[in-house]
Order: structure tokens, then C-alpha cells, then sequence
């Protein structure tokens, strides 16, 4: 069982199978929580599912190090609650920015060479991102003047951040469990939109996401299937040799690309 679990901060040292086994792990886990979630209704469980789920994987596959992250996105929020929509956006923006920055830092200080310890705040601040700048162009809304300046798609999703988000959904959008280790960033409407079960995600039946989900998780697999098979020809450890410095720009260029 001790195989199944080592905070990331020590997955430099540990095996590459050991490695495998967790990130396998926490994936086929949030894969099956959030198909789940397809048959919960009730809205307060739903979330409550999404915040405990996301919070145990994270710490699970990240290790104390994710508190951190947890601190930042929470920092976020706070920032917005308590400051004026502009002093809000950019004082909110200088804390993602600076909580990124110092988590790079740390990681490179540490020296932790595993790519999803870094991952983990980038992801996040993806999400951030997105969320406030949707954020600020909300502000622009009721003004003729600057609404014109904006695209319809960059008001169609404003139009969902006239208010700042409730506490508990904006934990629940930033420790959704199928990211609560990885990627991907996606609008905040969509996520609210999935959380309240409205939209277009009430028109799909109960079960009218299984098959699809099963496909993409099988296609999940195959790349990383080819992935490991590249990995084990192309080490990335050797781009930190000597040797890799006298190999000719080409090829570096190619294997950084096939050993990633």
C-alpha cells in the first residue's frame, strides 16, 4: 500500500513505476468520482463531493505542498470580497502572480525536478486567470462605452461574474477533482453550469455522459501509453548532462519534445 502514496516533493527519488502507480491512482479516482457526480442531484451534496473530493486528491497526490496552493486560490477570493471590483481584479491578480512565482521558486530552490509539482499552481492560475478577467470586463457591462470595446464572447461570459461567487463555489471551482492535479483551465459559467445542473448540462440524460466519458478516458490511456514508450527512448534526465549540449540544435530540439 505505501507504494500508492509519495507527496510529489519526493517522486524525484522514488521509482518510475512507484510514480506510475500514484499518478494512475489519483487519476482513475477522480475519473470515477466526477462520473459520479452525473448521478448526484442534490446541489449542497454535489458540492460537498466536488470540495472533499479535490481537497483529499490533492493532498494525496501533492502532499503537504498543495496547502500552499489551497492558501493562494483562497487568498484570491478574499482579495475580491473585501476591495472594490478594480482594486479587487489587480490586487487579486498580484496575489495568483506572486503565489506562482514563489511556488517556482520554492521548486527550484528544493530542487524538485517533477514537472506536476510546478503543474499543480500553474493549472490554478490558469483558472484564476480566466475568472478575472471575466471579472473585469463585468464591470464594463452597464457602461455603453466600454461595452462596445468588448467581443460578444468576452460578454457572454462576463455576464456571469457581475457577482463575485459564493465561497463555497468558488472552492468547488478550484479543486474540481480532475484538477485538482492536473490540467485543464475552463470558464467559470461552464463549471457553474455543470455544478447547478442548468444549461445545456440539464438537457443531457443521467447516463448520456458515460459511454463519451469512457471513450476519452480510453483515448486518456493511449497517449499515455505512447507517451511512456517515448519516454523510455528518449530520457529526460539526459538533457541534463554535458552531452546533450554538444548535440546538434535539431535534435535537441526534438528530443525536449519526445522526452516530455
Amino acid at each position: 500500500m505505501d507504494k500508492l502514496y509519495a507527496p510529489v516533493m519526493a517522486m524525484s527519488t522514488v521509482p518510475q513505476v512507484q510514480f506510475m502507480l500514484i499518478w494512475v491512482a489519483t487519476t482513475i479516482i477522480a475519473f470515477f468520482t466526477n462520473l459520479a457526480l452525473s448521478q448526484v442531484t442534490n446541489i449542497p451534496l454535489r458540492k460537498t463531493i466536488v470540495i472533499t473530493s479535490g481537497l483529499t486528491l490533492g493532498l494525496y497526490y501533492n502532499g503537504m505542498a498543495q496547502l500552499f496552493t489551497y492558501l493562494s486560490f483562497m487568498l484570491v477570493w478574499v482579495s475580491m470580497k473585501l476591495t472594490p471590483r478594480k482594486l479587487g481584479y489587480h490586487l487579486a491578480m498580484g496575489v495568483a502572480v506572486g503565489s506562482l512565482l514563489l511556488h517556482n521558486i520554492y521548486a527550484w530552490v528544493a530542487n524538485i525536478q517533477v514537472q506536476s509539482f510546478v503543474h499543480q499552481e500553474q493549472f490554478n492560475f490558469i483558472k484564476v486567470h480566466i475568472f478575472l478577467c471575466n471579472y473585469k470586463d463585468a464591470g464594463s457591462l452597464d457602461d455603453p462605452k466600454k461595452a462596445m470595446l468588448l467581443s460578444e464572447r468576452e460578454k457572454r461570459h462576463a455576464e456571469h461574474a457581475r457577482k463575485l461567487p459564493s465561497f463555497v463555489d468558488w472552492m468547488a471551482f478550484m479543486t474540481l477533482a480532475s484538477t485538482a492535479f492536473c490540467g485543464m483551465a475552463f470558464e467559470f459559467h461552464v463549471f457553474l453550469d455543470w455544478l447547478y445542473m442548468r444549461g445545456d448540462v440539464a438537457k443531457m440524460p443521467a447516463n448520456g455522459n458515460v459511454v463519451p466519458a469512457f471513450k476519452r478516458m480510453a483515448q486518456v490511456a493511449g497517449c499515455v501509453g505512447v507517451a511512456l514508450a517515448l519516454n523510455s527512448i528518449c530520457d529526460p534526465m539526459y538533457m541534463t548532462r554535458e552531452a546533450f549540449a554538444s548535440e546538434s540544435l535539431p535534435y535537441r530540439v526534438v528530443y525536449s519534445r519526445l522526452s516530455r
